[in-house]
């Protein structure tokens, strides 16, 4: 009986692979005879991985769809020479009835979609506008956006996207613009002209790194100047549901590489009076959880640069990014050191769709020139009373802050409380 189930199964294994049909996926409004035509008669040929690819690439050099992935599959666990071919694809955008191969023009008005922009930022306005975006117009998971702006920050922009499902790299993308706004700490405009690159690895769910390039033209006051940049950052991320985290850090770090060009910082003695500053930023936050759905936040940025920056590449401190009860910049520097502490106390049921809540919180922050140590004994105070709404599609947190400077001999005339922050958040997706 060994020897029979022996033969029996070297019998089957010299049998050859046969194509015996083939089936067709994807093709919402293509023909399945137009893909069977470009696909070719393979029906009785031997099912090789040759044969596959062969099909593959004539289903692609066709350029009628997005994307083409050509399967085998086995029609009997007991005879192996039955082969059935899958071929699924995907379709171009503006594929019809009436036109199955759509020119440029079509694909990216079908691939095409667009959202208001709306947003009020502190310390620059508000920027109202509209973002166009085109999607897998250059192939599956490619994105193609134009954010046109006016208002607190004028841009536009053209971005290019690609996302990865697997393998080492999760990101590839760049773009190019112009953006004006106007500085809050020295009420001047600042206008640049970009380009820049940018490249994302994530490892795991919770960690991601990135690598990137910028290159500017910046025009700030009367300086015009040239500034790249190069960027290294790592992030962990563990929050579950960002907009209320329990038990979860974010942690984000980076490391940056700043040249100027001859009109900021020239170098004394420098053959071409240029001038490079490394800049380290980190970003810390930790929320644990206490009795019931009460929420411990915290919070500490660093920025240090081992050298002078020029104005407009200075750390802003004030706001709510930083230090509530101050306008946002009420100082400015080459370093920037600030931590928070909040108490988020959730008044809804934790399985509502709006999260509502109150917190309270003390703030604290300082700026210094490079070249000297942190001094916490220079730190402005913050501290106050707020409200937040957590919804299915925005956010909203309203805080009312108080703030204590640290030297009143050093007072900039500025409000330093009580101040009204608000930050709306908006999600639409199509």
């Amino acid at each position: 009986m060994l020897l029979l189930s022996l033969a029996l199964a070297a019998w089957l294994g010299a049998q050859t692979p046969t194509v015996e049909s083939v089936v067709v996926h994807g093709n919402h409004t293509t023909p399945t005879a137009d893909v069977l035509a470009l696909a070719g008669a393979i029906v009785g040929q031997d099912a090789t991985d040759a044969l596959l690819a062969e099909v593959a690439a004539r289903l692609e050099d066709s350029r009628r769809f997005a994307s083409v992935d050509v399967r085998r599959r086995f029609l009997s666990i007991d005879d192996p020479s039955r082969v059935l071919v899958v071929i699924v694809i995907g379709e171009q955008p503006g594929v019809s009835d009436d036109d199955l191969t759509p020119g440029p023009l079509r694909r990216l008005a079908a691939s095409g979609m667009w959202a208001p922009v709306a947003e009020y930022q502190e310390g620059y306005g508000f920027t109202y506008g509209a973002r166009l975006a085109a999607v897998d117009l250059l192939g599956p998971r490619t994105r193609i956006a134009a954010p046109l702006t006016w208002g607190g920050e004028r841009q536009a922009a053209v971005e290019a996207e690609r996302t990865f499902a697997g393998g080492p790299v999760a990101r590839v993308a760049g773009g190019g613009g112009i953006t004006r706004r106007v500085n809050p700490a020295f009420d001047l405009a600042d206008t640049r002209r970009t380009l820049w690159a940018r490249l994302e690895s994530a490892p795991r769910s919770w960690l991601r790194t990135g690598l990137g390039a910028r290159r500017a033209h910046v025009t700030f006051g009367g300086v015009d100047d040239r500034l790249v940049t190069w960027r290294a950052d790592v992030t962990l991320d563990t929050r579950t549901d960002p907009a209320l985290p329990r038990n979860a850090v974010f942690v984000q770090a980076g490391l940056e590489r700043l040249g100027f060009g001859e009109a900021s910082l020239p170098a004394p003695g420098s053959a071409d009076g240029r001038r490079a500053v490394v800049r380290r930023t980190v970003d810390a936050r930790g929320y644990l959880g206490l009795v019931g759905q009460t929420v411990l936040a915290l919070r500490a940025q660093s920025s240090t640069a081992t050298g002078a920056l020029p104005a407009y590449e200075q750390a802003i401190l004030g706001g709510a990014a930083s230090l509530r009860g101050f306008d946002v910049g009420i100082r400015r520097g080459d370093n920037l050191a600030a931590a928070s502490a909040e108490l988020l106390v959730p008044v809804s049921s934790p399985v509502s769709l709006a999260r509502t809540g109150v917190k309270l919180f003390v703030d604290a922050g300082t700026t210094y020139p490079s070249g000297r140590r942190f001094n916490r004994r220079t730190m402005d105070w913050g501290y106050g009373v707020g409200v937040f709404l957590n919804a299915t599609v925005f956010n909203l947190a309203m805080d009312v802050g108080w703030g204590r400077p640290h030297a009143v001999a050093e007072a900039t005339g500025r409000t330093v409380g009580p101040n009204l922050h608000v930050q709306l958040g908006v999600r639409l997706t199509k």
